[in-house]
C-alpha cells in the first residue's frame, strides 16, 4: 500500500501543505506534555547563566567561578569530570545519534546521571520521550521536552507550551530555553563552531573539530568519528550554515526583547554574538 507521504512528495500542492498538517498533527499528539512547560516561564527573570559548550577552547578557561553561577552543560559534558565539578543547572540534549538504543555510551551516560546526588533540569526532543520512559529515566529526572517547527523565517516567540524555533545545533536550543527561562544576560563559552569540515590527513585519519574531553573518552571520540565519515563536507557545511542562520535569528529576536547574548568563547568561528573577555565577568564591578 502506497502510503500518504509518498503521495504529497509527488504532487506539488499537496507536497507543500502535507510537512505543516503532519506537524501540526504531531503537535496536536504532544500538546499535553507541552503544556507542562508553562511552569518554567521566567523562572530565572532577570537573572544571568552560561552556556557551556564542548569545544576544544573549553580547556583554556577556569571553570571554578561558574559555581557560584546558573549553568548549562549540553552533549558529551555529561561523561566529564567537569560535569561532576560544575554540578549543572541545565543538561540540554538533543542529538537523535544519542538516542539511539544502540548507542550503549550514551545509554550508560544515562543510567550514571540519574545516580548523582545533584540533577540538572533536563531538555530532551519529546520524540524521544518513549526512549526515557523505557530505561525509567523520566521518573528520576525533571525533564523540559521540545517540539520544533519545521522551518522558520523570523522567530516571533519563544513558548515551549508549543513548538519552538527549529535547531541544527544544542546550542541552538540551550539558547532558546535560556531566554524562555527568563535570563537577561546569556555568555557562551566552548562553543567554537570549528567542525564544519572533515579533514583528512595522508593516513586517512579524520579531524571533525573535536571536544576538550577527547583525551580522557577514546569511545566516545572513535564513535563520533565514525558517525563523521558517514557525513560529507557538503552535508557539514550546509548543516553549519542553518546552524549559523538560526543563531542570527536568535540574536535579532534577543535584542528586540533587551537580552543580551554575549560569546566568551577563546577564539573560534562564531561571529554573530558581540564578544567578551571570559576573565571580565566575574570582577565585581562588571558584575
Amino acid at each position: 500500500m502506497i502510503s500518504i507521504g509518498t503521495i504529497a512528495k509527488k504532487i506539488p500542492i499537496i507536497r507543500n501543505i502535507f510537512p505543516k498538517v503532519s506537524s501540526f498533527i504531531q503537535y496536536r499528539k504532544y500538546k499535553n506534555d507541552l503544556l507542562k512547560n508553562a511552569k518554567y516561564k521566567d523562572m530565572y527573570k532577570g537573572e544571568r547563566c552560561f552556556i557551556v559548550g564542548n569545544g576544544p577552547s573549553l580547556s583554556k578557561h577556569d571553570l571554578t567561578p561558574l559555581k557560584k553561577e546558573h549553568v548549562f552543560t549540553v552533549n558529551g559534558m555529561i561523561m566529564t569530570k567537569e560535569f561532576d565539578f560544575l554540578k549543572p543547572n541545565f543538561f540540554v540534549m538533543v542529538d537523535s545519534t544519542r538516542f539511539d538504543e544502540s548507542n550503549e555510551i550514551f545509554l550508560q551516560n544515562m543510567r550514571d546521571l540519574v545516580k548523582k546526588k545533584s540533577l540538572p533540569l533536563c531538555v530532551f526532543p519529546i520524540k524521544f520521550k518513549k526512549y526515557l520512559e523505557k530505561f525509567g529515566f523520566d521518573k528520576k529526572l525533571e525533564i523540559i521536552y521540545v517540539y520544533p517547527m519545521r522551518e522558520v523565517k523570523r522567530i516571533k516567540e519563544l513558548d515551549f507550551t508549543k513548538e519552538v524555533p527549529p535547531y541544527q545545533n544544542v546550542v541552538n536550543i540551550a539558547l532558546y530555553t535560556a531566554i524562555y527561562l527568563g535570563f537577561k544576560e546569556i555568555y557562551l563559552i566552548g562553543c567554537d563552531m570549528t567542525g564544519f569540515v572533515n579533514v583528512y590527513d595522508e593516513n586517512g585519519d579524520i579531524n571533525f573539530g573535536g571536544h576538550f574531553y577527547e583525551k580522557d573518552n577514546k569511545r566516545e571520540v572513535q564513535y563520533m568519528t565514525e558517525l563523521h565519515r558517514q557525513r560529507t563536507n557538503e552535508f557539514m557545511l550546509k548543516a553549519y550554515g542553518y546552524v549559523f542562520e538560526l543563531f542570527r535569528l536568535t540574536q535579532e529576536y534577543a535584542l528586540k526583547n533587551d537580552i543580551k547574548i554575549y560569546n566568551a568563547t577563546k577564539g573560534g568561528t562564531l561571529d554573530v554574538f558581540p564578544r567578551i573577555k571570559y576573565e571580565e565577568l566575574f570582577n565585581e564591578k562588571n558584575k
